[in-house]
């Protein structure tokens, strides 16, 4: 797995090793904003727990879910590195939210 290899050479920067990334987002309520990342629109929304209309995942999942992606990624040349085949993973994470801290 070659990381940069599918990368258009005008996507990159000056650094030959840094690759732009852009979001664009809107706000659509207090609770709920409109994510357009390259050709994906992601809503991120709270829970009706939490006050929001549910018609996305929350910030925090997010957060959990990219770093669940990035795991893939990072265990996936790792193990490419190391000659091997990663032929399946799955990866749990789960976290606490403290409410009364936000």
């Amino acid at each position: 797995m070659k990381a940069l290899a599918s990368v258009p050479e005008d996507a990159m920067s000056d650094s030959e090793n840094i690759i732009p990334v852009e979001i664009e987002a809107a706000r659509e309520s207090p609770t709920k904003s409109t994510v357009d990342v390259r050709e994906f629109e992601l809503v991120v929304d709270e829970s009706e727990e939490m006050g929001g209309t549910d018609e996305g995942p929350n910030p925090l999942e997010y957060l959990l879910a990219s770093q669940a992606g990035c795991l893939n990624v990072t265990a996936s040349q790792v193990a490419n590195d190391m000659g091997l085949t990663l032929e399946a993973l799955d990866i749990a994470i789960e976290g606490d939210f403290d409410v009364t801290a936000f």
